[in-house]
């Protein structure tokens, strides 16, 4: 029960962040492209390679890791936000940017889940 508990307070916690998150992006960058999504999803796949790395090297309890990586990092990333946006730009006919949006988020996320778990491990 713990354990479902500490992943509704994380999701809360993450959702929250992510909220903020893209509320300043469009308010930084305006509607044109899905910054603040790109900018969640590539920072959640740093953290997610980070994380699951420290705890291979430190004891956290399994309540802890439920906390902070299917809690926080599962409200804070937004992959169906991407797929819907995604799927927006191929609607009204941005076929480029949601090309671009589809190779920087897959490629980048997964270059820095590799970073994040590499310098986790350090």
């Amino acid at each position: 029960m713990i354990s479902f508990f500490a992943v509704f307070i994380g999701g809360g916690f993450g959702s929250l962040c992510r909220y903020a998150t893209g509320l300043l992006a469009k308010m930084l960058f305006g509607n044109a492209f899905p910054l603040g999504t790109l900018f969640v999803n590539l920072l959640g796949c740093f953290a997610i390679g980070y994380l699951n790395a420290r705890f291979e090297r430190i004891f956290a309890t399994q309540e802890i890791r439920n906390l902070c990586v299917a809690g926080m990092l599962g409200g804070f990333t937004t992959f169906s936000a991407f797929g819907f946006e995604t799927m927006s730009l191929f609607r009204s006919g941005s076929n480029t940017a949601a090309i671009l949006n589809i190779l920087l988020n897959v490629v980048l996320g997964i270059l820095l889940a590799y970073a994040g778990f590499c310098l986790g491990r350090k």
